[in-house]
């Protein structure tokens, strides 16, 4: 789901290196940080432009994809090609 608040910017190298990957905590803690001190105005600006932006349902969502990778003990994305284990921290990392 594209989201306004799920758009990170990020360069074509590493966006490639993390493709279709659940970002390591150390990933959910910046996005999550930078959507608590910035979101009303991120949403707002990119609403300008035609982009839904709704934090709580990006959160949902977060919320849910993160429950099932730890359900799954699934690995996610750190740089490269290196994946790691989902650490427990994620649970207090999403705010709804």
């Amino acid at each position: 789901m594209d989201l306004a608040h799920n758009f990170v910017l990020a360069d074509s190298r590493c966006n490639n290196q993390k493709r279709d990957r659940l970002p390591a905590c150390e990933h959910l803690a910046a996005w999550t940080e930078r959507n608590a001190q910035w979101g009303t105005q991120l949403g707002d600006a990119l609403g300008q432009h035609g982009i839904v932006g709704e934090l709580a349902t990006s959160n949902r969502v977060a919320q849910w994809a993160y429950a099932q990778t730890e359900a799954a003990r699934g690995l996610t994305w750190l740089r490269a090609d290196e994946m790691v284990p989902l650490a427990a921290a994620w649970r207090d990392l999403i705010r709804p």
